[in-house]
């Protein structure tokens, strides 16, 4: 049962860490979206 429970905590971890990666990854080109379009409006 013990080995169960590590196993799921892994697995849910592990979607953690996807969702987290996703959220950085949008945020970050976000912002390199937002940027470019800001210099491009700018010059």
């Amino acid at each position: 049962m013990e080995e169960f429970d590590k196993r799921k905590k892994d697995e849910r971890n592990k979607v953690n860490d996807a969702r987290l990666m996703g959220n950085v990854g949008l945020a970050v080109g976000g912002a390199l979206l937002a940027g470019g379009i800001a210099v491009h409006i700018w010059f």
